[in-house]
């Protein structure tokens, strides 16, 4: 197995966590539609016009993006149990009393315990994923096309998941400020 640069690793960590979620969403679901049955293999490289070539180049260039992608989606359940932990350590904001506006509600700022929630969805949920993930993998790495789509469609569901339920979050949070 090659050696990934420190350098490479490092900026990934540092992708905040949203972003991070999109990108491996994107990812997840090129590739679950590569191996959707009936799909087309890509077009053949010069020189290599076999069919069983095309597939056997495609399957470990899909391998590659989907154990990248794996190593991504580890890291969002690491970042939200980061973030989880420095939340429920944090002490709740002191909030001085607020000069009510005769008329205006007062803005609040979001619900720590739905943020919570919503963080401890990701941990419990990337995990599930990496693991349909990684299923994938291996399936491809036996040019076992048919038996990898479904786990790779259902790790494309859960972060499918996962990203519903930030944006559901995410609009809570917006509606209450």
């Amino acid at each position: 197995e090659r050696s990934r640069p420190k350098r490479r690793v490092d900026a990934e960590a540092a992708i905040p966590f949203h972003p991070l979620l999109a990108h491996d969403l994107e990812q997840q679901t090129r590739i679950a539609e590569a191996l959707k049955p009936g799909a087309e293999t890509a077009a053949a490289p010069p020189g290599l016009p076999n069919r069983v070539v095309q597939e056997k180049e495609q399957n470990e260039a899909l391998s590659q993006l989907q154990e990248k992608t794996a190593r991504r989606t580890q890291l969002l359940r690491d970042k939200a149990a980061a973030e989880l932990e420095q939340l429920e350590k944090s002490p709740p904001p002191a909030q001085p009393a607020p000069q009510p506006q005769p008329g205006q509600p007062q803005p609040q700022g979001p619900d720590p315990e739905k943020v919570k929630e919503g963080l401890k969805k990701d941990v419990d949920l990337a995990p599930k994923a990496v693991v349909r993930q990684e299923a994938a993998l291996l399936k491809l790495k036996q040019d076992d096309r048919e038996k990898a789509h479904p786990e790779a469609e259902e790790a494309r569901k859960i972060l499918e998941e996962i990203m519903k339920a930030q944006d559901r979050i995410n609009r809570t949070i917006a509606d209450e400020t």
